[in-house]
């Protein structure tokens, strides 16, 4: 049954009740050279949790049971598609766990959470997202203690970070207990906050990393109102460093959406997430190979290249191919990596004559695998 098409998206409903969704888009290249991709998603009817109309009943936005869905049609095919979805028996009820002016979350009986966003500019009318997530899945829930008023509720699973601003402790408490009853392990979860920092000039600073039973979480918000939240799974990530220091420390945790932290750790709490990290990421790349004389390190991996100075840490993708020779002596060469200037053996970067030397061709080459992406973020 075909519910909708157009030049861009066709929309469909098989005899056994599955959405399949072909959308179309521009590919690499532009103007009349630029290809065209066609996408195909299948998702059966049974695994939608809502579907919510809005622009009129010319859009509606899907809940499934592990992410969410916009589609954009007309009024005649949202209708028979949410039609043919409120046909299908329901197994399962939801109960309102709170509710905010552009946001309302449920928990459902049969264990998962719908988050109902809305959203709306002065330039564009109103859009609804809807989430749904299973809560087996979540890694974390944690409550981010404000000086004034309530908190933030930051939460992950492997595939979403979602950040909630002014919850009350109290459905913070019981979102935990709904996650834990219905299968989440969050009682490996272990939290670690940026070490105390003495200055004339007081900054608001939150900076939290937290080691979970899937992988690794990341919180930082300095003033205002934006903030970054990462989630690493273990399998998509490479290893983990730390800086030089005796009481504190800052990290990097290298995945494909690096982590690291704007301000130092206590060196105690810096080392035990290294030793865990690395020790749960082993049979993932090892630890790399060091180049590097004096202060100024560089540390290669199979997908990045990591500088590692006196409290700085960048890291950036192979192939990396802007490194510049500086300069070379009689036992030394000098070379820049984006501005960070490391000092390795003489032949290491340029060998003798035209060839390159093995600190050129490990920067250089190409990454051996494909690290998991980041976690989709949502800030409600």
């Amino acid at each position: 049954m075909e519910l909708f098409k157009n030049s861009k998206l066709m929309v469909t409903i098989s005899d056994d009740n599955t959405l399949i969704v072909s959308k179309k888009e521009k590919g690499k290249g532009s103007g009349c050279c630029g290809s065209t991709e066609v996408s195909q998603s299948s998702t059966n009817l049974s695994e939608v949790i809502a579907m919510i109309p809005y622009k009129g009943g010319n859009s509606v936005a899907i809940a499934l049971t592990d992410g969410s869905m916009n589609l954009t049609m007309n009024k005649t095919a949202v209708t028979q598609l949410i039609d043919k979805w409120n046909a299908i028996p329901k197994s399962f009820t939801t109960e309102l766990l709170f509710e905010k002016k552009k946001l309302q979350c449920y928990v459902t009986s049969h264990g998962h959470l719908l988050l109902v966003s809305k959203t709306k500019s002065i330039c564009s009318s109103q859009k609804i997202e809807a989430l749904g997530l299973s809560m087996a899945d979540i890694v974390l829930v944690e409550g981010l203690k404000k000086w004034i008023g309530k908190e933030t509720l930051f939460m992950c699973t492997e595939k979403h970070a979602i950040e909630v601003k002014s919850v009350e402790s109290d459905v913070i408490e019981r979102l935990r207990t709904e996650a834990i009853n219905n299968g989440a392990k969050l009682s490996k979860v272990k939290v670690y906050r940026r070490a105390f920092r003495f200055t004339l000039k007081p900054k608001r600073c939150t900076e939290y990393l937290y080691t979970t039973d899937k992988g690794v979480a990341y919180y930082y918000k300095d003033g205002g109102d934006d903030s970054v939240f990462h989630f690493a799974p273990w399998d998509g990530i490479n290893s983990c460093i730390a800086s030089k220091g005796c009481c504190k420390k800052k990290l990097i945790v290298i995945a494909k959406d690096i982590i690291i932290t704007q301000n130092k750790f206590g060196a105690t709490s810096v080392n035990e997430i290294v030793e865990l990290v690395n020790q749960k990421v082993s049979d993932n790349a090892g630890k790399g190979k060091m180049f590097g004389k004096g202060s100024n390190r560089v540390c290669v991996t199979d997908t990045h290249v990591i500088c590692i100075g006196k409290g700085k840490l960048e890291a950036h993708s192979k192939p990396y191919t802007d490194g510049q020779l500086i300069r070379k002596s009689w036992f030394s060469s000098y070379v820049n990596i984006s501005g960070f200037e490391v000092k390795v053996g003489r032949n290491q970067w340029k060998g003798f004559c035209c060839s390159k030397g093995s600190f050129y061709n490990a920067v250089t080459a190409e990454p051996s695998r494909e690290l998991i992406t980041k976690a989709e973020e949502h800030r409600l």
